[in-house]
């Protein structure tokens, strides 16, 4: 596990993260391609093998020994979040939209053969919160 500088996972535990992985990534000689996104995964016998990206310069296929999806979530898609889970953005369920959150990487991988279970465990737990938080508001607002 890696630690953030205060000794407790929470807010700057991101940046300790990866910094530690970016210097393991380094040791390793791998290569990170930074404003490349990814457009697909190519697959071949049941595996992804390939990526297709865009970098500055136009397209580009990269083998992979191996894909990791790190998408951030879907939350700046209340047509996502309409389509996969059982809540209207606005309405039922309440999230941060942070610009270029879509869903495309979720896509991508439900695409390539990824369990949609992932997305489900989002919506409930996100939800579940709410609802906590709504029942202490509501809570404490009749106290007084």
């Amino acid at each position: 596990m890696v630690k953030p500088k205060t000794g407790n996972p929470g807010l700057r535990a991101a940046a300790t993260m990866i910094k530690a992985m970016t210097e393991r990534a380094d040791e390793l000689g791998v290569e990170i391609l930074l404003e490349t996104p990814v457009k697909s995964l190519i697959k071949e016998d049941g595996e992804i093998i390939d990526v297709v990206a865009n970098d500055k310069e136009g397209d580009l296929e990269v083998y992979a020994g191996a894909v990791i999806i790190s998408t951030g979530g879907f939350g700046d898609s209340p047509e996502f979040i309409k389509k996969h889970a059982p809540y209207e953005w606005g309405k039922d369920i309440f999230s941060y939209r942070i610009p270029g959150l879509t869903g495309d990487g979720i896509q991508m991988a439900w695409d390539a053969g990824a369990a949609y279970v992932i997305l489900i465990m989002y919506s409930y737990m996100y939800t579940r919160f709410l609802k906590y938080l709504f029942f202490f508001i509501n809570f404490f607002h009749k106290l007084y």
